[in-house]
This record gives C-alpha cells, sequence and structure tokens, in this order.
C-alpha cells in the first residue's frame, strides 16, 4: 500500500502544476509587469506650463499653437518624444484647423527600456465663420476744371474721385480710374444734372450721363476724367448729382452747384 502511494505521489503532483492552483494559494504572488519596470510619463506643455484640458484656437488668423514635451520616467530616462496628429507623425508646431474643425495631438513618450506610453489632446477651431472684408462706399469729388474760351461752357473734373478701401473683391469688373498714378478702383461715374435760371426755373433736365472709360485726355495725367457743361442761354446755376461705383459694387452720391456768375463749384451738405 505504501508503495503505491510513492508511486501515484509523482503523477499527482504532476497534475497540481499542470492546472495551477486557486486564489487562495497564490494571493500573496504579485503580478508580472513590464519585468517590473515602470513606463514613462508623457506631459505636453504650452507656454511652459503642463497643459490642463484640451485647446481651441481661431482659424480666421491662421494661428499656430506651440506645444513642448516635459515627459519623464520614474526608473531611467526619456529617450524620444514623438508627436502625432491625427494619427500622422508630425512636429509639435499645429497649424489650427477650419472653422468647427478639430485635431487630435498625441505626445508618445520613450524610454530608455523601450517603453512608451501617450497622452492626448483635442485642438478645435473656434465657430466663428471667417469674416469677409467689409467693403466701403467710394468717395465722389467734383473740382473745376477748365472753363470754355468762348464762355458757352465748362468742365467739371472727378478725377480725384476715389475709392475709400483697396480690398478689390472683383478685379475682374474693372475699368479703373487712376488718378496721380494711384488706383483708385472705381468702376463707373454717373451725372445726373439740371440747368437753371436765374429765377429758379428749370431752363433742361435733368439729364443723366453714365461714364465707364477713364482714359488719358488732353495730354493730361492718366485717368483725368472731364463731363462737359454748357453755361449760355441764360444758364445761372448747375446742379450736379454724381454717383460712384467701386469694383466692390459699393455706390456713394454727392450733389454739387456751380454757379455761373462767381465761377465757384460749392458741395452741397
Amino acid at each position: 500500500m505504501l508503495k503505491t502511494a510513492y508511486t501515484l505521489l509523482p503523477a499527482l503532483l504532476g497534475m497540481f502544476l499542470l492546472n495551477g492552483c486557486d486564489s487562495s494559494c497564490c494571493m500573496d504572488v504579485p503580478p508580472a509587469s513590464n519585468n517590473g519596470l515602470q513606463a514613462p510619463t508623457p506631459v505636453i506643455t504650452l507656454d511652459g506650463q503642463p497643459l490642463q484640458g484640451n485647446l481651441t484656437c481661431d482659424p480666421t488668423t491662421n494661428q499656430t499653437i506651440t506645444l513642448t514635451a516635459a515627459s519623464s520616467d520614474p526608473d531611467g530616462r526619456v529617450v524620444e518624444n514623438i508627436w502625432k496628429v491625427d494619427g500622422v507623425e508630425s512636429g509639435s508646431v499645429v497649424v489650427c484647423p477650419a472653422p468647427g474643425e478639430s485635431k487630435q495631438i498625441c505626445l508618445i513618450a520613450v524610454d530608455n527600456d523601450n517603453l512608451e506610453n501617450q497622452t492626448c489632446v483635442t485642438l478645435t477651431a473656434n465657430n466663428t465663420q471667417p469674416q469677409e472684408p467689409q467693403a466701403t462706399p467710394p468717395l465722389p469729388v467734383l473740382t473745376k476744371g477748365d472753363v470754355d474760351g468762348d464762355g458757352g461752357g465748362l468742365y467739371l473734373q472727378c478725377d480725384n474721385t476715389h475709392d475709400t478701401d483697396s480690398l478689390h473683391l472683383y478685379p475682374e469688373d474693372g475699368p479703373f480710374l487712376y488718378g496721380s498714378n494711384d488706383p483708385k478702383d472705381i468702376k463707373e461715374i454717373t451725372y445726373n444734372y439740371t440747368y437753371y435760371k436765374a429765377d429758379g426755373t428749370i431752363e433742361s433736365g435733368p439729364i443723366t450721363t453714365t461714364q465707364t472709360e477713364f482714359n488719358e485726355a488732353n495730354d493730361q495725367a492718366p485717368g483725368i476724367c472731364k463731363k462737359w457743361f454748357h453755361t449760355n442761354n441764360g444758364v445761372a446755376t448747375i446742379k450736379v448729382v454724381m454717383t460712384a461705383l467701386d469694383d466692390d459694387r459699393q455706390t456713394n452720391t454727392k450733389t454739387y452747384i456751380y454757379n455761373v456768375a462767381d465761377g465757384l463749384l460749392v458741395e452741397q451738405p
């Protein structure tokens, strides 16, 4: 009987080793984890401070976010910091995404034991849509030019008319008015004028004409734009309502009164 027990003992021991033990007999055995080595701790910083939470940025200015790594390893040293943006290896300088969109930025720290760990943040663009540049109306300017030699009329000039911005939103529309060789971006000038007699009654008009070409005239500076008005047949005053249209399709109107007797051209309020 004793011999049989010694014979069975190795077999029972083998079954025990194959089947393992329950929790009661293994509870004092610590679990193995990377052979006792610890993974590094990746830390993302912004402006020298550890980053807390996610980020937002302004997409209207092509803002860039510059991040830095301050990773550490509790039982060794960090040998490499790897940046990924939306899963693609990248640098630590990230351009703001389009309005309403976001990017995932991850930092992977690798230590001298070839262990790695990562942390991620989300960079989200403000929902503000890009603002279209605000076009401003042009400024119609009428000035007195030459008086006809026989006293029958005069030229009023518009070469100081100019656009008050330089957005060039519709450059294909042209043409442009150039005064003093500076682009004014004026597309069209419309004159609505009325001739008055001395007693205030209308001699003729109102008459509307439009000018869309501003070429050199009378060997004067490029873009001189002149409109002839007759002053005979008892004309005492001329009322000119001048409207300028610029290349942004903005318009503005000014009113001028020319007094034939004293030759004064006065802008009306």
